[in-house]
């Protein structure tokens, strides 16, 4: 077996994530209007580092469905993975490139670009600016949105609403699709089940679904590291390889 993880802030493991090794031994989270500070260590497993111990995690902390799919995608094209491990949980958040300086380029990327070019090359986004639009973005404040904040809002303001469920849809089926015809077995986890976007992509996606409860009012769960203590990572794998125990052998 060997698994990929991939997804926003529930697939980032503890020592690492996409473009990033974790070296800290803890993160100290001070006390705030939101709530009491406390201190996480880090030396845990992820509850899909329980499933394979040398699992790869290319998590992207508040990382939107396109831009998750897509550098999962690129690992999967890669190296060799029996098996893939996504996280579903928001289908708003966005990714602008905000770094261009004439928008007009895009017509010609996006009609005279080899696709292997862009798959292909690992370094894609990395080489190029990025803002991650989060739900909060309409109560954060200038200096949080940045000096873009006139362009992103107009984006957002005229953005087609059937996008951000047609656009994520078929971005995580992409995936299903790769992961079918090359005989990787692929699992959606989905910890906001039963919100309506899981439910829909639980019927419009088949093959593997995993939910579990969360309980979302923690501070811990709104700030640390993968959002769950290590008791909590523990019951989930446990959990995990009672039910999936066929897929995990596959």
């Amino acid at each position: 077996m060997k698994l990929l993880v991939g997804g926003d802030s529930f697939a980032v493991f503890p020592d690492h994530c996409f473009n990033y090794k974790e070296d800290r031994e803890y993160i100290d989270y001070p006390s705030s209007k939101k709530g009491k500070g406390f201190r996480q260590y880090l030396n845990f497993q992820h509850w899909c580092q329980q499933l394979d111990s040398n699992a790869t995690s290319v998590g992207i902390n508040s990382g939107d469905i396109s831009t998750t799919t897509f550098v999962t995608l690129q690992e999967l094209i890669d190296k060799n993975y029996t098996h893939c491990i996504f996280f579903v949980t928001n289908f708003y958040r966005d990714n602008l490139q905000i770094e261009k300086k004439h928008t007009i380029d895009s017509s010609d990327f996006a009609q005279n670009t080899n696709f292997d070019s862009v798959y292909k090359d690992k370094n894609f986004i990395k080489n190029k600016e990025h803002k991650f639009i989060r739900n909060s973005i309409w109560y954060e404040t200038d200096e949080i949105i940045g000096p873009h904040k006139e362009g992103i809002m107009q984006y957002l303001r005229y953005n087609a609403d059937f996008k951000y469920i047609h656009d994520r849809l078929s971005n995580l089926m992409f995936l299903k699709k790769y992961c079918d015809d090359n005989n990787i077995n692929i699992c959606f986890v989905l910890p906001f089940y039963p919100q309506e976007f899981a439910k829909g992509v639980m019927q419009y996606i088949p093959g593997k679904h995993f939910t579990y409860e969360i309980n979302k009012d923690t501070e811990f769960f709104k700030w640390a590291v993968t959002h769950h203590t290590e008791q909590e990572h523990e019951n989930i794998a446990n959990r995990f390889k009672n039910e999936y125990n066929d897929w995990l052998n596959k």
